[in-house]
Protein backbone atom coordinates (compact mmCIF):
# COMPACT_ATOMS: atom_id res chain seq x y z
CA UNK A 1 0.00 0.00 0.00
CA UNK A 2 1.41 3.15 -0.79
CA UNK A 3 2.16 6.06 2.16
CA UNK A 4 -0.72 8.14 0.69
CA UNK A 5 -3.17 5.32 0.09
CA UNK A 6 -2.68 4.37 4.49
CA UNK A 7 -5.68 5.15 6.54
CA UNK A 8 -4.73 8.70 8.48
CA UNK A 9 -1.55 9.63 6.24
CA UNK A 10 -3.05 12.66 4.94
CA UNK A 11 -4.04 13.86 8.65
CA UNK A 12 -0.82 12.84 9.68
CA UNK A 13 1.33 14.74 7.05
CA UNK A 14 -1.14 18.10 7.23
CA UNK A 15 -0.44 17.78 11.44
CA UNK A 16 3.96 17.21 9.92
CA UNK A 17 3.13 20.63 7.63
CA UNK A 18 1.84 22.45 10.50
CA UNK A 19 4.17 21.72 12.98
CA UNK A 20 7.00 22.42 10.39
CA UNK A 21 5.02 26.02 9.75
CA UNK A 22 5.05 26.83 13.60
CA UNK A 23 8.78 26.05 13.82
CA UNK A 24 8.15 23.39 16.20
CA UNK A 25 9.89 20.64 14.00
CA UNK A 26 13.12 20.95 13.86
CA UNK A 27 14.46 18.45 11.54
CA UNK A 28 13.26 14.73 10.51
CA UNK A 29 15.21 11.99 9.29
CA UNK A 30 15.01 8.55 7.65
CA UNK A 31 17.02 5.57 8.73
CA UNK A 32 16.61 2.33 7.26
CA UNK A 33 12.90 1.25 8.03
CA UNK A 34 12.72 3.90 10.98
CA UNK A 35 11.77 7.61 10.88
CA UNK A 36 12.80 10.14 13.43
CA UNK A 37 11.18 13.93 13.95
CA UNK A 38 12.98 16.39 16.64
CA UNK A 39 11.04 18.73 17.61
CA UNK A 40 11.20 21.43 20.59
CA UNK A 41 8.73 21.29 23.02
CA UNK A 42 9.11 22.72 26.90
CA UNK A 43 9.47 19.03 28.66
CA UNK A 44 8.90 15.31 27.78
CA UNK A 45 5.47 15.12 29.16
CA UNK A 46 4.74 17.85 26.46
CA UNK A 47 6.63 16.19 23.45
CA UNK A 48 4.71 12.99 24.49
CA UNK A 49 1.18 14.74 24.11
CA UNK A 50 2.39 16.43 21.02
CA UNK A 51 3.12 13.12 19.16
CA UNK A 52 0.31 11.14 20.79
CA UNK A 53 -2.31 14.10 19.19
CA UNK A 54 -1.26 12.88 15.46
CA UNK A 55 -4.33 10.92 14.11
CA UNK A 56 -1.39 8.19 12.38
CA UNK A 57 0.24 7.60 16.29
CA UNK A 58 -2.91 8.16 18.11
CA UNK A 59 -4.65 5.32 15.42
CA UNK A 60 -1.74 2.90 15.50
CA UNK A 61 -0.19 3.58 12.27
CA UNK A 62 2.92 4.41 12.88
CA UNK A 63 4.46 3.49 16.77
CA UNK A 64 5.97 6.32 18.33
CA UNK A 65 8.98 6.35 21.07
CA UNK A 66 9.72 9.74 22.55
CA UNK A 67 12.85 10.45 23.93
CA UNK A 68 14.57 13.91 25.20
CA UNK A 69 17.69 14.60 23.09
CA UNK A 70 20.80 15.40 24.50
CA UNK A 71 23.30 17.09 21.83
CA UNK A 72 26.69 17.35 22.22
CA UNK A 73 27.77 18.74 19.40
CA UNK A 74 25.74 22.00 19.00
CA UNK A 75 23.83 22.91 15.82
CA UNK A 76 25.64 25.79 13.85
CA UNK A 77 24.19 27.39 10.89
Amino acid sequence: MKPNEQPYFKEHSTNLSTLRKAGTIKFGARYADKGIIVFKAASLEAATDLINADQAVANKLFNADVQKLNAFYPWKE
